[in-house]
């Protein structure tokens, strides 16, 4: 099976925006949340691989790292914002798909009409993915309790550096 290194490259982005909050744990968790995040995101797999192993396993090491319980509470937020999807509205012939509620409204707030145009399914791909990134970083808000400091330079990872992750090759 062929895992997409685009996805491998965002499970572990992800992961390492939190990498404060699991010491030298954070080394081998972005390589295992790059791997779940690809799995997940194949076309012949369970979604709930990505949905619950991330954020699973994320909030767990967090939690034993930090021996606090505030990282659990950031484990159903974290799993909402991965139900929701990024996905741009594509009106190629044989492969059209509407995309994700979040992917419409930027297609459609950005100007989007029923053809294929691919600087504004870049422009929106890039908006959509900015709102996931500022998204997964407010369902880790409790961890400014912990270290805000920390916090803020997660939320600023993971919120400016996932829009720029596209068709790595």
């Amino acid at each position: 099976m062929n895992l997409s290194k685009e996805e491998l490259a965002v499970g572990r982005v992800i992961t390492a925006s939190w990498s404060f909050f699991m010491g030298i744990w954070a080394i081998p968790v972005i390589f295992i949340n790059g791997w779940l995040w690809a799995y997940g995101g194949h076309m012949l797999t369970d979604k709930n691989w990505r949905r619950i192993g991330v954020p699973l396993l994320t909030c767990v090491m967090m939690t034993i790292r930090t021996k606090s319980w505030l990282p659990m509470v950031c484990f159903f937020p974290f799993y909402g914002i991965l139900t929701m999807g990024y996905g741009i509205p594509t009106f190629v012939e044989g492969w059209e798909d509407d995309g994700s509620s979040l992917g419409r409204f930027w297609w459609k707030l950005l100007g989007g009409k029923e053809k294929h145009d691919e600087r504004l399914i870049a422009l929106a791909q890039w908006h959509t993915r900015l709102t996931i990134g500022f998204l997964i970083g407010l369902s880790f808000l409790p961890l400014c309790l912990i270290s805000w400091v920390h916090y803020l330079v997660g939320v600023l990872l993971v919120t400016l550096m996932y829009p720029y992750i596209v068709e790595a090759k």
